[in-house]
């Protein structure tokens, strides 16, 4: 409260004159002086201080020389890759240019990263202007630094002249010639088409013992491409006597893996002539190896080349990887060699470590359970994809089915579509290919009512069919002679928007001539001709000969094969095989070996097994025996292998002509025992015997055959002793053991 009295009257007028009073008039006035001098001094130096640091610059350092020219030079980089970014080689070369003017002392444009150098020369090979930038290169005088970048890129434009006159500056500029130009040069040769050239190089390298694993990599890629399989063997002879494998003779193997697919590029024949090759050298393959060689199999290639394979794959003491699996299998499924899918399927079975993870290899595997007949594998296969929780795709479930079908057990196959159709997860999974595959099982075992309730139930099901699913149908009208429901199938692929094609008019033109339809065959290839842009292809010419031979119509078979040759279409051994039939049957025997030499000589073919086949066929059925053995000779001379119908037609003549010794002779070839026939004495090796040898059902027969029919007891109880020692596997009728104790018995004299 006190305070606030002091505040009331501080605030008061008359307060405050008396304090002016006590203070007194003179002291104010010395105050107030003193604040005006210090306001004047200070207003002097603020006034100063502007005056002064307006008028002043600091001054900056001056750069020394060569730090302005690397500013200059890092500025010239920057336009320089901008105008490379642009497409601008005009300016790309302008700036290199200026570029040289800046490192007039000691640098040089090779201390601009080589990457924008390497750009350069790419742009200009882009723009064709390559030629030009080697002229600018070559008056800067820096051809050494640019000189490898040139020399592959002009060869990989196939520039010939830009490569040599690189080549000729640089020996011309002085430049050092590396390993790496090497390289660069015998690509290049390669590239431009003048191999003489980059064995010239390959020599000057080798001279100037700067030839390494490289250079010769590169030379012997360059052999490969021209086809030089020879000098090919003896470049790696030499650098496996060299130790030029990249130094290290650990790694010959991976050298050797990028050659054969660098030479399966080329020609695959050259592949698995180097493989050869890698292994005659002794260098050891490893599953990279076999991968790669797999890539290039195809059904002409030779047998041996598969089995090599096959056999380097059972040697690895490590298992195989999943990749390889899937390879392996799918060669040997592709070529039917179910002989190599046996082991290789055991092989998977006992390798504890393998695990397969992909849907596809499981369906690999699978298929080739099927093929082998092994239906069991291949439920044990679907079975542990299940276990693994792995997700089958269509592919998958086409395999197992199609593996339960072609083993005739199409009502499994059947039941496991509906299975898979009940699970929303996998219903998506059923299409109207793994239907077709059913239909085609059901087919083949002649169930047609099946097949249309097969097709039935997939129109209910809304399922989208195929060209192929269509064809399977048709073929099935085809094999019943159930000829009148095509035209309602016909209408159907019209609906779906699908178009006919030569497969499905040549499923119809063999329906026609399996009931001996033939004028309406015919009328429908020249239907085909009138209404669409096809022309018949072989398998429609050899449908029209197979339907001719039927009936025996000699004249109109050979006007077929007339037009056949008119239209370019080249005759096989299919051909071959039904026009020896067309002649059999119109007994003119002598027309089937005339046709079979005129046509191998003019289409550069061989004859196969099936062609004769039908030789010895027609041979035998025109009562000329000993010509059917000297078929069978000159078969073996020409190295095919004959098969068991080879066999058994030989062995029936023989018992219905009662040769006796024939038949056993022809026996002990097909088995490889002594005293084998005189027309296979000049067989090599195994050759005469076929492969999977003959079924027990047939050696019972000729065996009973030559008790009952030829009475050569001898003969017959000679070759069951042989036999059982030989070929333990056979499983012989009873009878036969029974019959011929009981004619040895009575054979034998009284006493």
């Amino acid at each position: 409260m006190m305070g606030t009295q002091i505040s009331e009257v501080s605030r008061s007028p008359g307060f405050l004159f008396s304090c002016l009073d006590t203070i007194g008039l003179g002291a104010l006035a010395t105050v107030l002086a003193d604040v005006q001098t210090e306001l004047t001094f200070f207003a002097l130096a603020f006034l100063f201080h502007l005056l002064f640091f307006h008028k002043l610059k600091v001054a900056k350092p001056k750069m020394a020389p060569k730090q302005q020219k690397q500013k200059a030079a890092a500025a010239g980089i920057v336009a320089l890759k901008n105008a490379i970014r642009g497409n601008d080689i005009k300016a790309a070369m302008s700036h290199f240019e200026a570029l040289h003017g800046m490192f007039q002392d000691n640098d040089s444009p090779s201390s601009a990263p080589s990457l924008v150098m390497e750009r350069l020369i790419k742009l200009a090979a882009q723009d064709n202007a390559l030629p030009e930038l080697l002229g600018r290169i070559a008056n800067q005088g820096f051809v050494g630094n640019a000189l490898d970048l040139v020399l592959a890129e002009s060869a990989a434009l196939q520039d010939t002249a830009t490569f040599k006159e690189a080549e000729r500056l640089g020996r011309a500029k002085g430049a050092t010639f590396t390993s790496a130009t090497y390289s660069a040069l015998i690509k290049g040769a390669s590239l431009c088409g003048i191999p003489e050239e980059a064995k010239r190089y390959m020599k000057e390298a080798v001279g100037l013992e700067l030839a390494d694993g490289a250079t010769y990599n590169t030379y012997i890629k360059g052999l490969l491409k021209s086809g030089e399989m020879r000098e090919v063997r003896k470049v790696l002879e030499s650098m496996r006597c060299e130790g030029l494998s990249s130094n290290r003779s650990g790694d010959f193997p991976i050298v050797f893996n990028g050659l054969l697919h660098e030479a399966g590029k080329f020609n695959a024949d050259h592949a698995w002539s180097l493989f050869e090759t890698m292994q005659g050298l002794g260098v050891k393959a490893d599953q990279v190896t076999c991968s790669v060689l797999l890539k290039f199999f195809t059904p002409t290639t030779k047998a041996s080349c598969l089995e090599s394979v096959m056999a380097c794959l059972a040697a690895f003491e490590e298992d195989i990887d999943e990749v390889l699996v899937g390879g392996s299998l799918e060669a040997c499924l592709r070529v039917g060699r179910a002989d190599l899918l046996v082991p290789l399927l055991k092989k998977l079975d006992a390798s504890p470590h393998l695990s397969i993870k992909n849907s596809h290899t499981f369906g690999s595997v699978i298929r080739a359970y099927g093929y082998t007949h092994d239906v069991k594998g291949a439920w044990r296969t679907w079975r542990e994809m299940k276990r693994l929780h792995i997700s089958p795709i269509s592919v998958t479930v086409g395999c197992m089915v199609e593996a339960l079908t072609t083993n005739g057990d199409m009502e499994a196959g059947y039941e496991l579509i509906q299975e898979l159709w009940q699970d929303d997860a996998t219903k998506g999974l059923v299409n109207a290919v793994i239907y077709g595959s059913l239909a085609k099982g059901f087919a083949q075992k002649r169930c047609f009512s099946r097949v249309w309730e097969v097709y039935d139930e997939m129109v209910a099901r809304h399922m989208k069919f195929s060209m192929v699913t269509f064809n399977t149908l048709i073929d099935a009208c085809a094999r019943s002679g159930d000829l009148s429901r095509i035209p309602l199938l016909l209408k159907d692929i019209d609906a779906q928007g699908l178009k006919v094609g030569l497969i499905t008019y040549g499923a119809i033109l063999k329906g026609y001539c399996q009931v001996n339809r033939l004028n309406e065959a015919f009328d429908l290839v020249e239907d085909m001709k009138k209404t669409t842009n096809l022309e018949p292809d072989e398998i429609m010419y050899n449908t029209l000969l197979d339907g001719c031979a039927r009936q025996g119509l000699y004249d109109r078979g050979m006007t077929v094969l007339d037009s056949m040759k008119a239209s370019g279409v080249r005759p096989s051994n299919f051909t071959l095989s039904v026009l020896v039939k067309m002649a059999n049957r119109s007994k003119k025997l002598e027309r089937a070996f005339e046709m079979c030499e005129e046509l191998c000589s003019q289409y550069n073919f061989r004859m196969n097994v099936h062609v004769f086949n039908n030789l010895i066929q027609a041979c035998i059925q025109h009562q000329e025996f000993p010509r059917a053995l000297d078929v069978l000779e000159h078969m073996l001379q020409e190295r095919v292998k004959p098969d068991a119908r080879t066999y058994s037609m030989l062995l029936r003549g023989c018992v219905e002509l009662k040769r006796s010794e024939d038949a056993g002779g022809l026996l002990r070839s097909a088995f490889g025992l002594s005293g084998a026939h005189p027309c296979t004495s000049k067989a090599r090796g195994a050759s005469a015997q076929p492969q999977g040898g003959l079924p027990g059902e047939l050696v019972s027969e000729i065996l009973l055959a030559l008790m009952d029919r030829c009475r050569a007891e001898d003969v017959a109880a000679s070759l069951l002793v042989d036999l059982s020692r030989s070929a333990p596997y056979l499983k012989f009728d009873p009878k036969v053991r029974l019959r011929l104790t009981a004619r040895m018995a009575a054979s034998e004299p009284d006493c």
